[in-house]
């Protein structure tokens, strides 16, 4: 996962602005505005989702 997640900056640049935004949505559960400022609730499972997504499949040796 952590050798997925290093080619993020390069895969961001190369995305739409559509894939960007499913990109968003995969790590981010809620975003909050308040008068204290922004919260961000970031959902537990987005970055391994995220890194699977980057990861190619890998075919079963039969």
């Amino acid at each position: 996962m952590t050798a997925a997640l290093s080619q993020f900056d390069d895969l961001w640049k190369a995305l739409i602005p559509a894939e960007q935004a499913r990109v968003v949505q995969l790590l981010m559960a809620r975003v909050t505005l308040g008068e204290d400022g922004l919260g961000i609730d970031l959902r537990h499972d987005g970055p391994g989702a995220l890194a699977s997504l980057m990861t190619p499949a890998q075919e079963d040796a039969a």
